[in-house]
């Protein structure tokens, strides 16, 4: 029998991502995100980053529970992951464009956009944002999407 022991240190595996700065002041203090996604690490990076602009994230754990919480609230923008158990995001998306023509959808997503571009087309989302994602790029994507650059 061999024993031996290591002793571990607190690291943080993300040093460099979520230190960014932008040449603006356009805040998104208090939009409403819906964040849906089946991943618990993509849901924790994701609520990290938008929390740092003080954003009200809201999360579901699959296409279901996003299409039942659109129905019952008002979002300013939706990121919807697209291969989730029980309703993926094309078919929740698909559900969600029947009772609500307005509110942006972006997929989030870890596809490869050329792959899948044409099909989010026809499930009316608003546009794409790859998975993994640099923080900057994911904040100045939303403020993009809801007119502030």
């Amino acid at each position: 029998v061999y024993t031996f022991k290591i002793d571990l240190k607190e690291v943080n595996l993300y040093p460099e991502a979520f230190k960014y700065e932008y040449n603006n002041n356009l805040q998104l203090k208090n939009l409403t995100i819906l964040l849906v996604d089946d991943n618990k690490t993509n849901l924790m990076v994701a609520k990290f980053t938008l929390a740092k602009e003080e954003i009200i994230v809201e999360t579901a754990e699959n296409g279901l529970v996003a299409v039942e919480k659109m129905k019952n609230n008002e979002y300013d923008l939706v990121l919807m992951d697209l291969d989730m158990p029980v309703l993926d995001g094309l078919k929740a998306t698909k559900e969600i464009r029947t009772f609500n023509k307005t509110t942006p959808v972006i997929a989030f997503t870890a596809s490869m956009f050329d792959d899948i571009a044409e099909e989010l087309m026809n499930y009316e989302f608003n546009g794409v944002i790859n998975k993994p994602f640099q923080p900057v790029e994911l904040i100045n994507y939303i403020k993009n999407i809801i007119g502030y650059e």
